[in-house]
């Protein structure tokens, strides 16, 4: 069966079958790609998906490796992407055996997040009450408190609209990676920060949460500059202080309140239990008072 035809046909499975998003899909046409690009330098033949075998895969590895300035979290996506790609072969019986089933990614290093302290995230939602002349200045408060009270993902806060808003419930329905809905319950702190942003966007028309200055949907470049305004009246390092560090910073700040591992799992919308595990690292107040009570 022609590889590339095949590649189609997975692109296809991902979407309709696994409701993978598109972003998703996209990357793993461009590992794919590159592995058919090189196929294609070195004159497979045939270039057929049976064709592919597990030395050939080691040479792609090591090409990718010798080429490319990869971080081992680049090359696991590879490695991962692959697997799920030969397995769908077997699957469809266009091999017998996938030539990745010993193949393991490279150990991605662990690394503690980065994440601000409660005064200085006090600091940063204060910042907007300081320019108030600037008439984006509620929405950039409402960006903030978004991101601060219910740990979203940048790309999730800018698809937020106000039908994802419930004041009533006082309820936030987030669409997460692959498409997978989860419903917060936000507090009434940022209830009435939305509420006051709400009444200066009436009569809404348009109804996405953040605007850009053309008052159409707010695009990721847009965020990141009015973030980093922020993040530098706040007397923050903006080449540290990202959008995704409110993800963590919420994360930390539930550890440290007790709430427990699963829970903050499900607010983050994280598929993997393992991806929270990394919040663990960080709660060394905690850790400190457990040594403390050492009695030997």
């Amino acid at each position: 069966m022609d590889l590339r035809k095949v590649m189609e046909e997975y692109y296809l499975f991902m979407r309709v079958e696994k409701t993978a998003s598109v972003k998703t899909i996209y990357a793993y046409r461009s590992d794919l790609n590159q592995l058919a690009d090189f196929l294609e330098k070195i004159n497979l033949s045939p270039f057929t998906v049976d064709a592919i075998s597990q030395p050939l895969i080691h040479k792609f590895l090591l090409y990718l490796g010798e080429n490319f300035d990869y971080k081992p979290a680049t090359l696991s996506r590879r490695v991962n992407c692959l697997r799920s790609f030969f397995n769908f072969c077997v699957e469809q019986d266009y091999i017998m055996v996938s030539p990745m089933r010993k193949i393991k990614p490279p150990r991605i290093p662990r690394r503690i997040p980065v994440f601000l302290k409660p005064a200085e995230l006090k600091r940063l939602l204060a910042v907007p009450e300081f320019y108030k002349a600037d008439d984006m200045w509620l929405q950039d408060k409402a960006m903030l408190y978004v991101l601060a009270y219910t740990g979203v993902r940048r790309a999730e806060l800018l698809s937020l609209s106000w039908d994802n808003i419930d004041f009533k419930n006082q309820t936030l329905t987030v669409i997460g990676k692959g498409d997978l809905e989860r419903l917060l319950p936000i507090k009434d702190e940022l209830t009435e920060v939305l509420w006051d942003y709400l009444h200066t966007r009436l009569p809404l028309t348009n109804r996405s949460l953040l605007i850009n200055e053309k008052l159409n949907r707010m695009d990721k470049d847009t965020l990141a500059r009015r973030f980093r305004r922020c993040v530098i009246k706040a007397q923050l390092d903006p080449e540290k202080i990202t959008p995704h560090v409110m993800r963590h910073t919420f994360a930390t700040n539930l550890l440290n309140k007790g709430v427990d591992l699963v829970t903050i799992q499900e607010l983050l919308g994280h598929l993997d239990p393992g991806s929270t595990l990394v919040y663990t690292h960080t709660n060394i107040q905690n850790k400190k008072e457990a040594i403390m009570k050492l009695g030997i």
